[in-house]
């Protein structure tokens, strides 16, 4: 039902008999009966509508105003459940191999299925074979375990992240995202081998000491490409960048031992390390800076 509240001016007005507006006791047209609203004297009153829901209106009210992700999520978790098979389970629509139990995995391969997100979670000792996530639509690789993930990492999608803990991640790591590539190397000797990327946006961080020991490369097809080697003999291999924006950062101690490569738009390559970039630098792109603002 819904009741027209009017203004008449000062004085007592009223919704349903208003005869100080010249409405006749009847009331409003439409309206069914009098239900009066009185607005004291001085009240500053608008013409609006007042609307009062039979329940029929609430309920469907409550469902147009309802949550409207539900039904995504139940999409989401059937898809996943259409692809993803065991030993890996779906959760919350992402199919995860949970492998975080120490000494756990060793002698899988782990494939994630297509079409839908994907977790890798590697404990303590945990993921002895390789580890193939080209085919989900995102994914997420952990291998902090201390001394997972022994052999190459794969990954592609729309965005990719790898973190390595101490000792892990002793294989090659390739990333083809569509839009970004994070990988971590946050653990002493984490990331033993190459670190390629070919995302419109790469971050390589070797952050702890002797991490990344081989070659990184971030591909021409990359739009940036952010390398930070901050940890003491981080990044022993040659770090080339074929980037549009490069930034690399040579932070720790002995860090980039090997040569340090880039080019195309723009690059800032920062030898801030003691005996750091010992390799030499070469700038081939169309501003070079050495600029250790930009550094983490």
């Amino acid at each position: 039902m819904r009741h027209r509240v009017v203004a008449c001016g000062a004085g007592v007005l009223a919704v349903g008999i208003v005869a100080a507006c010249g409405l006749d006791e009847g009331g409003l047209p439409g309206d069914a009966g009098p239900d009066v609203v009185t607005i004291e004297a001085g009240t500053d009153v608008t013409t609006s509508d007042v609307s009062s829901d039979a329940p029929g209106d609430v309920v469907a009210d409550q469902v147009a105003d309802g949550p409207m992700d539900a039904g995504s999520d139940v999409d989401a978790q059937t898809a996943c459940e259409a692809v993803c098979k065991s030993p890996a389970t779906c959760i919350g629509g992402t199919c995860t191999f949970d492998c975080s139990a120490t000494s756990t995995c060793l002698n899988t391969n782990i494939a994630c299925p297509g079409t839908v997100p994907c977790n890798v979670i590697c404990g303590t000792g945990s993921c002895g074979g390789t580890i193939n996530c080209g085919q989900a639509s995102t994914c997420n690789v952990d291998c902090k375990g201390i001394s997972a993930c022994s052999k190459n990492i794969t990954c592609a999608g729309s965005a990719c992240t790898i973190q390595c803990g101490t000792g892990s991640c002793l294989g090659d790591i390739h990333c083809t995202a569509t839009s970004e590539c994070d990988v971590a190397c946050s653990g002493i000797g984490a990331c033993a081998k190459t670190v390629q990327c070919a995302a419109a946006t790469c971050n390589v961080g070797c952050t702890a000491n002797n991490t990344c020991a081989g070659d990184i490369t971030c591909a021409p097809a990359s739009q940036t490409c952010s390398v930070l080697c901050g940890g003491i003999a981080a990044c022993a291999g040659k770090v080339t960048s074929g980037a549009t924006t490069s930034t690399l950062c040579c932070d720790g101690t002995s860090a980039c031992i090997g040569a340090v490569t880039c080019g195309k738009t723009s690059c800032n390559a920062a030898c801030l390390g003691v005996s750091s970039c010992t390799g030499g630098v070469t700038c081939n792109a169309t501003t070079c800076v050495r600029d250790a603002s930009t550094c983490p």
